[in-house]
């Protein structure tokens, strides 16, 4: 049975609800220490961690962890709901589908509040960049990241068991309705759209 999604960061990064969290997949696991690395909290918040197990760490799990969920007021007030999707993705499609991501090693959403946790390696420690907005992208990045979305689709495309999944559904028309030509031109106005060509 899977933990309760934690509702603060201090809860994610307990030794307890990790080592339940992992216990479902490393059974027997007991996290002993964490030693936390830095966080990034805008909507979503991002925390690199670490971890020490009794008996050390189980074969097939880092060390090196980060745990993504909506903790800070902002996210937990109106947003929490924006995590369904990737959480859900992890926990049940990422590892079917071949496709090139993060390895999640738990996710979970819980269904009543909408809230989310996804824990992943920390690709950081192994020497990965996490791009921004701004940050440059070659063609050949473009056509690799093309491959690795039809390698998705490809996977999932028409199957019976994904037709009726809720977290599946099209989210356009909510886009629609909460962003439109002012906030589309702040972007364009703002530090996002510096390099973008007025024609």
């Amino acid at each position: 049975m899977n933990p309760p999604v934690p509702d603060t960061l201090e809860d994610a990064l307990s030794p307890k609800w990790l080592s339940a969290a992992l216990g479902t997949r490393f059974p027997g696991i007991e996290v002993r220490r964490v030693e936390r690395g830095p966080v990034i909290s805008r909507v979503s918040t991002n925390a690199r961690f670490r971890i020490e197990c009794t008996g050390g760490v189980p074969a097939g799990l880092s060390q090196d962890l980060c745990v993504k969920g909506y903790f800070s007021d902002i996210g937990q007030a109106a947003t929490r709901q924006a995590g369904v999707a990737e959480a859900a993705f992890y926990r049940d499609l990422a590892g079917k589908t071949g496709v090139r991501t993060l390895r999640s090693v738990y996710a979970d959403v819980e269904a009543r509040t909408q809230a989310s946790v996804v824990l992943t390696e920390d690709v950081v420690a192994q020497g990965a960049t996490f791009l921004d907005a701004l940050s440059d992208y070659t063609p050949d990045q473009t056509a690799k990241s093309l491959e690795e979305f039809a390698k998705l689709h490809a996977a999932t495309w028409m199957h019976p068991s994904h037709a009726e999944t809720a977290w599946l559904a099209s989210r356009l028309h909510s886009f629609t309705q909460v962003r439109g030509v002012r906030e589309i031109r702040g972007n364009f106005e703002g530090p996002i759209g510096a390099r973008v060509p007025d024609a």
